[in-house]
């Protein structure tokens, strides 16, 4: 058999183990459950360029009373601070030898496939992540302010904090105080109380425990936790039905974070392109066949509303 014969079986054998390829890394894509897909927005980019920027908008101030046949006080909608994703790709890529696809070694590299989805999905999911457990000194929103912190402005010079100004751990007499600022959160006319659900509680897994107990699950005791007398819960009569999301991506074992829920949660990011993977022909230099799994997206913390949190004592 001459050398052209041989090239061109390989390179028919390339090409069919690429669609089967093709097929384990997508299956084992649509497979996987991250946190972050509970907890954020990844939206999908509103153009085409290598950047995007939102306006944050203020609302109205209050209504002032009017004497008869004067004028109605005005007012206008006020530009917040702009927020900017600036589109970046990330990717990982994979060499297989010319043996081993000659010697039909699938199991080996489609395991390789599976694992560079894996790569893919867990590095998003750890950089939303990261923007939380970096939140109280170094993610910053466009106030300028970290994440987590007192005096967060609006367009109108009002501040709200969404941290307490002093720290406090996880537990039943504690999270009343932090809750309080939930209560107390405004829009930004800082005018109209929102009155915003708590959804979720995040946590790492040191605190998982501690979170069930203030915050029993479906078939959980209503009674407040460690109480001799069996007093009522009643952390958990208002706040029943929130969602504990446990993650070893929370790396501070102390610090723990209220949401307002996904929806609300304005720590969010914009998909330029989605998760891909590519082949490479044979690299004859090496005799060598490449796959390379790419995305490009950008995080971006748009808004504290909504997050509230404590990085524990």
């Amino acid at each position: 058999m001459g050398d052209s014969q041989v090239t061109t079986q390989l390179s028919r054998l390339f090409d069919a183990r690429s669609a089967q390829l093709n097929k384990v890394f997508f299956d084992n894509l649509q497979v996987q459950d991250p946190a972050y897909k509970k907890c954020f927005r990844m939206e999908k980019a509103m153009n085409k360029g290598m950047f995007e920027v939102e306006d944050q908008m203020t609302g109205f101030s209050n209504l002032s009373e009017r004497g008869q046949l004067q004028e109605s006080a005005t007012d206008r909608l006020y530009s917040g601070y702009k927020t900017t994703w600036t589109y970046a790709d990330f990717s990982l890529l994979y060499e297989y030898s010319e043996q081993m696809l000659e010697a039909d070694m699938d199991g080996l590299i489609a395991k390789a496939t599976a694992n560079l989805s894996m790569r893919a999905v867990d590095y998003i999911d750890s950089d939303f992540w990261n923007m939380i457990v970096n939140g109280f000194g170094t993610t910053t929103t466009g106030d300028g302010l970290y994440l987590f912190d007192t005096g967060h402005l609006n367009a109108r010079g009002d501040t709200q904090d969404n941290i307490l100004s002093n720290a406090i751990d996880l537990g039943y007499d504690n999270v009343q105080l932090l809750l309080n600022l939930v209560r107390k959160t405004r829009d930004h006319s800082g005018y109209n109380y929102l009155n915003l659900p708590v959804k979720q509680l995040w946590v790492p897994p040191e605190l998982e425990w501690t979170a069930m107990k203030v915050f029993p699950q479906a078939g959980g005791s209503i009674y407040n936790p460690d109480n001799a007398n069996l007093a009522t819960n009643v952390v958990n009569q208002k706040y029943k039905g929130i969602e504990i999301i446990v993650t070893p991506k929370i790396t501070d074992s102390n610090m723990f974070v209220f949401s307002a829920g996904k929806d609300i949660c304005e720590v969010k990011g914009k998909l330029r392109r989605a998760i891909r993977l590519q082949h490479e022909k044979k690299d004859i230099s090496k005799g060598s066949y490449e796959m390379m799994v790419d995305v490009r997206y950008d995080i971006q913390a748009h808004d504290w509303i909504g997050l509230w949190a404590s990085p524990g004592t």
